[in-house]
Formats: structure tokens, C-alpha cells, sequence
């Protein structure tokens, strides 16, 4: 990986940013593990030249969609059924190959045939998540003011790229929700789908927006560090204030409301952060102490 996490700009705040951060981050491949594990049941209907299929999906209509281009069945001659469904959260929102082949036998032979899937064949053939490294990079002034951020991940997908949100999925999240709820002037993101030989990977929970705040939040917390500012004075001086809402952030999210300053400074009187920090200055202080008295 290159030491410059994104191609460089024109009038670029990192060539004379007083103080610049860089993290480089490795989130390791996740699979969900639902309650309940794949199933599709079809049947078609010869005479009227209807597929009705009854799947564990949590988006029905988009399976329906996925079935017609691939065997080549008007939409108005499909029916998805989702009936109850033991657990989702994003891995069963992609078609399934499997939902696609018992369909297609089903048609082929004029019968009945399911399809049920086990917890084995769920964790090896299922759809996966994450499996990112992450670079990013922070220039602020003097005072800790966010000058720019760029960033680049790198997207172990698979082997191939599922229906409907395909292998751009997780680069494209991530580079949406990057900037969390600060002002950021100059953004720069270059998100890559690497093909691999592992399963392909799909939504879950919110897909790649989890690695945003870890990215952004370690970035804020090495900045304090390095300039001797508290964490949280960092964050209010680049949170976005209610008076610039709604605005769009560098990557096209509408921020449409919300109180930001205020949820910070709700975080920390219920976290009595005050404290919190008096007891890490103590521990610190009897640290080096001890250091200093065993040398």
C-alpha cells in the first residue's frame, strides 16, 4: 500500500498542514449468524405459467427481481413469499444461487423443490462482510480545525459480486459516512472492490458505516494526543453546528437535523467524563512514578 492513502489534489491542505495524523486499520471478515439459516421452497404452475417461490429473505421483492432476469420470467409471473424469517440483518437481502437453481429445476421438471440450508453451509457458502484495511489521513491547523481527511480501503469481496448492491457495496459505505458529524472542507476517498477467492460479501448492519466512526474517532483521539488538547475540546471545535443544518457532507449524505454539540456534551455529563479524565491523570502520574522509582 502506498504511504499516500489517496492520489493527491490540487490545492492539496496537506502541503502545508501544520499537524497531520494517519491511522491504517484492518477490520477482519464477519459472517452473520442468523437464528435461521437460508431456505427457499418452489413450485411452478404450469398451466398459467406461474413460479410461486416461499424464501427466508428480508427483501422479497428484490429476490422477485433477481429471479426474472435470471430465468428469463416476466416479474408479473413470479410470487415471493417471506414468511416468517429467523433473523436477517443483511445476509439475507442478496439472492441466494441457490434460490435461483431450485427455481429453475422447478420449472424444468414442472415440481415441487426445496432447499433447506445448515449452519455449515451458511458460514461457507453464505454472504460475508468486512474484511477491510483502511488508510487514512488528517490535516488540521494549529488548533486542531480539520483542514482535510483522505482515506483509501481496500474491499476483500469475493469471488464475485452479489445481486442487487454488487461488489461496490461496502467501498461506496464507507466512503459516505467517513466524515461523521464534522466539518470537513477537503475530502478526498478511493474505495476499491478487491476479487478474491473467498465468499462473496453483502450487506450487514449497516454494512461498511461501522468502520467510519473507528476510523474518524482514532483519528480525533491521536490529534488530541499530538497537539496536548483534550479529546473532547477536539471534537467540539469540529463538530457540525446546528446552524449550518440541513447541508450535504463532502460524499452527497443530506444531514438533514440534529443537535450535535449538545448529544457531546449529553455523552459526557452521563459519563462523567470530568472523572473519568481526573482518574487517567492520577493512574498516569502513579505510573511514571513508579517507573521512575524501579529505574
Amino acid at each position: 500500500i502506498s504511504n499516500t492513502p489517496c492520489r493527491q489534489r490540487k490545492n492539496d491542505p496537506f502541503d502545508s498542514a501544520p499537524v497531520t495524523v494517519r491511522i491504517s486499520i484492518r477490520h477482519p471478515r464477519v459472517a452473520g449468524m442468523s437464528i435461521e439459516g437460508a431456505g427457499v421452497l418452489a413450485s411452478y404452475d404450469h398451466a398459467t405459467s406461474h413460479l410461486s417461490v416461499w424464501t427466508s429473505t428480508q427483501a422479497p421483492h428484490l429476490i422477485r427481481d433477481g429471479l426474472s432476469e435470471c430465468l428469463g420470467i416476466l416479474e408479473s409471473n413470479i410470487t415471493v413469499t417471506a414468511p416468517d424469517v429467523g433473523g436477517a440483518f443483511g445476509p439475507k437481502v442478496q439472492l441466494h444461487p441457490e434460490e435461483i437453481i431450485v427455481a429453475y429445476v422447478a420449472t424444468t421438471f414442472k415440481c415441487p423443490v426445496k432447499w433447506i440450508q445448515d449452519r455449515r453451509e451458511h458460514l461457507m457458502t453464505g454472504f460475508h462482510a468486512r474484511d477491510i484495511h483502511v488508510e487514512a489521513h488528517l490535516a488540521v491547523d494549529e488548533n486542531g480545525h480539520i483542514l482535510g481527511l483522505r482515506a483509501r480501503a481496500l474491499c476483500n469481496v469475493g469471488a464475485y459480486s452479489s445481486f442487487p448492491f454488487s461488489c461496490a457495496l461496502e467501498p461506496q459505505t464507507i466512503g459516505v459516512g467517513l466524515t461523521g458529524p464534522y466539518r470537513v472542507p477537503h475530502y478526498a476517498y478511493e474505495g476499491l472492490a478487491v476479487a478474491t477467492h473467498r465468499c462473496p460479501t453483502g450487506a450487514y448492519r449497516d454494512v461498511g458505516l461501522p468502520l467510519c466512526p473507528l476510523i474518524t474517532e482514532v483519528l480525533l483521539d491521536r490529534l488530541a494526543h499530538r497537539i496536548g488538547q483534550d479529546p473532547s475540546e477536539i471534537r467540539r471545535r469540529n463538530l457540525i453546528p446546528t446552524s449550518a443544518l440541513p447541508m450535504r457532507n463532502p460524499a452527497g449524505a443530506l444531514y438533514d437535523s440534529g443537535d450535535y454539540h449538545q448529544l457531546l456534551e449529553t455523552a459526557l455529563k452521563r459519563a462523567d467524563y470530568d472523572h473519568i479524565r481526573e482518574q487517567q491523570h492520577v493512574q498516569s502520574q502513579t505510573q511514571l512514578e513508579s517507573h521512575v522509582l524501579w529505574n
